[in-house]
């Protein structure tokens, strides 16, 4: 998170690709990256918030109607393994709730319904019906994919796996907002990273910001 309210061109070196730069414009924000990285576009009242954070001073607010962060090219995860880490403060856990999605015809997507953390692919479920949430609670929540391996992981534990050879398309990423709903909370240091990082039971929760590193797609501190 970085203090200014606009800028020119961003200050910091190339990130290598990595999406790192987050920076406030008015009630919204920009995303902004160096050199070949990936430009994240904010949507109508997604904005950063002082008032809760997991790392730095804010995170991304939403407030469940229409507003979400999402790239402007695509992210592909079609073949390759992958994690998804993000941290979420939701203001409720009552109907449907988006948390990230992929692709473009075949999608990827996470949510909540209810406290029920739900992961679907092309509109079968992988994952659906152990890993729950509580409201006004910050809840790190890891997605893996590892060959057909699909497993979900919460604040470093192992809570639920799934198996399925399907995959989404090509396709852009976005945060807040999918095909089953709107997320209305806090969302913060959001990573994602084509490697399967932990594979196994559990992982120690950091307890410092990510550091980018040569498996990270994507980066937003927020």
């Amino acid at each position: 998170f970085f203090g200014g309210s606009s800028f020119a061109s961003s200050p910091f070196g190339d990130p290598g690709g990595v999406s790192v730069f987050v920076v406030p414009t008015g009630q919204g924000l920009e995303v902004a990256t160096e050199g070949q990285g990936i430009l994240f576009s904010a949507f109508n009242d997604a904005q950063l918030s002082t008032a809760q954070k997991k790392f730095g001073t804010a995170s991304l607010l939403l407030d469940g109607t229409n507003d979400y962060v999402e790239s402007t090219s695509n992210i592909n995860l079609s073949s390759t393994n992958f994690t998804v880490d993000l941290w979420i403060r939701p203001t409720s856990v009552s109907g449907y709730k988006g948390l990230w999605e992929t692709g473009t015809s075949t999608k990827l997507s996470a949510y909540l319904l209810g406290s029920t953390v739900y992961w679907v692919v092309g509109g079968s479920t992988i994952i659906s019906n152990s890993v729950t949430v509580n409201a006004n609670e910050c809840t790190m929540l890891s997605f893996e994919r590892e060959g057909s391996n699909h497993r979900i992981y919460k604040n470093g534990t192992l809570d639920d796996t799934g198996f399925t050879g399907n995959r989404p398309d090509d396709g852009p990423f976005n945060v807040g907002e999918n095909t089953f709903g709107d997320f209305n909370g806090y969302i913060d240091e959001v990573r994602v990273s084509d490697i399967a990082r932990y594979t196994g039971t559990s992982f120690t929760e950091p307890t410092n910001p990510f550091v980018a590193d040569t498996s990270t797609l994507v980066l937003l501190h927020f």
